[in-house]
This record gives C-alpha cells, structure tokens and sequence, in this order.
C-alpha cells in the first residue's frame, strides 16, 4: 500500500482506540474491534493487501453490526466508512 493508505489506516486504528473511550460501552467489542485492525495491520506488514482488505471488511461488518447496540450509531458509521477509505485505497 503506498503512504496514503498507511496514514489512512493510522487514522482507523486512532478512532478505534478513542471511540473506546466512550462510543463503545463492551470492553469485548472495542477488543474485537482492535484485533480485526491488529491483523489488518499485520497483513499489511507482510505486503498481503488482499488479507489486509479482507479484515477491513471483517471490521466493517463487525462494526455495522454492533452499531447503535454496543457501539455509537455515529462513532460506527465513522469507524465504517474511515476502513472503507482505506480498502479504496489513493
């Protein structure tokens, strides 16, 4: 991925950690959240965009989800459309 597309998912993992801060009200769920970006992340690391993307989507899902049940209807769809972002790539 080129740097774009790094900032972009730094941005994701950035509002996942903050919105767990009160968007989120299950410990489990921003855990879950987290490690859907941990693998995304580490796909990346490997230079596998395509494992990268499909945890990206993962989280999507899971978040969608989740959203306005353990998880902010706002900080969800936020959450969805920045990992959205990052699979469209620059």
């Amino acid at each position: 991925m080129e740097c774009k597309s790094e900032d972009r998912f730094a941005q994701v993992i950035g509002l996942c950690e903050n919105s767990a801060g009160g968007s989120i009200d299950n410990r489990g769920i921003a855990e879950s959240l987290q490690a859907f970006l941990d693998q995304a992340a580490a796909a990346l690391d490997r230079e596998n965009t395509n494992a990268a993307n499909n945890k990206l989507n993962a989280f999507i899902k899971f978040a969608n989800a989740q959203a306005g049940k353990h998880i902010d209807a706002a900080a969800a769809q936020t959450l969805i459309d920045m990992a959205q972002y990052v699979i469209d790539g620059p």
